[in-house]
């Protein structure tokens, strides 16, 4: 659930970001430059929107670092011959197997945490990039 809803408000901020990207460019682009505020700011807006972009990719991409077999990760599982891993999941006791469920809540406990960081961050960036991109917009009015 946590690193679903990650991926889910990273996806959506990526979406977000990219119309607020190309609506301030077009605007850019209508309008003629007429001093370096308005350079200043433009630059500002496109660095921050290319680190939002970098920052969010980062978030959505998926984190698959797992290196023993394992009996419950894909990952470890896609390892195992068919026979073998049937072999071995008749022959888990249940002691081992609470000891993969604990591994996996773990990991999957560090990688939303991940997350939520670089979330944490590109909320702040973005905000700034919406502050940034309305002054533009208005100092093009002026």
């Amino acid at each position: 659930y946590w690193i679903t809803h990650a991926n889910g408000i990273a996806s959506m901020l990526l979406a977000f970001n990219g119309v607020m990207v190309f609506w301030v460019i077009s605007k850019f682009l209508e309008k003629t430059v007429s001093n370096c505020f308005q350079t200043i700011l433009f630059v500002a807006f496109s660095v921050i929107s290319i680190l939002i972009l970098f920052f969010l990719i980062n978030t959505i991409t998926p984190r698959l670092g797992r290196t023993k077999k394992s009996l419950i990760y894909f990952g470890g599982i896609a390892e195992y011959k068919k026979d073998d891993f049937i072999k071995t999941i008749r022959n888990l006791s249940v002691n081992n197997y609470e000891n993969e469920i604990t591994d996996q809540i773990y990991i999957n406990a560090q990688i939303a945490k991940k997350k939520m960081k670089l979330l944490r961050l590109v909320a702040v960036l973005f905000g700034t990039n919406i502050i940034l991109g309305a002054i533009l917009i208005i100092s093009f009015l002026n």
